[in-house]
């Protein structure tokens, strides 16, 4: 079954080397923001960059700062994505410390996607 990670890179602030390493564990990585929280070095922009020009990362920034706007993203792509991809090929995982995430969870799981996140501190 290949994997699709939805992060929220705002409360979960990640580095150029853990974004690597799940590049190397899921089939796609989408981060979300509405306000840049992270800070990568140029090797790690060069490093990141094949990922992103063969759409494999994608990143999405909130046309508007807000509460919550980061977790409206992940809905958004989560909602599309479950129109696009086989729920007998593809499961998700969401990194969010957001509780709010646990209905998108619900959302995929009565799609028939296997679904979960992941909270950490």
């Amino acid at each position: 079954m290949k994997k699709i990670l939805l992060l929220d890179i705002e409360n979960l602030q990640k580095t150029e080397k853990e974004l690597l390493k799940y590049l190397s564990q899921y089939q796609y990585v989408y981060l979300v923001y509405a306000k840049s929280p992270v800070n990568f070095s140029l090797d790690g922009l060069v490093q990141l960059a094949p990922f992103v020009m063969n759409g494999k990362l994608k990143v999405l920034k909130m046309p508007r700062v807000g509460k919550d706007a980061a977790d409206f993203g992940l809905a958004f792509i989560a909602g599309q994505l479950a129109t696009q991809v086989s729920a007998k090929e593809y499961s998700f995982e969401v990194m969010s410390n957001d509780h709010s995430m646990e209905y998108v969870i619900d959302l995929l799981k009565i799609a028939k996607f296997e679904a979960k996140i992941i909270h950490e501190k």
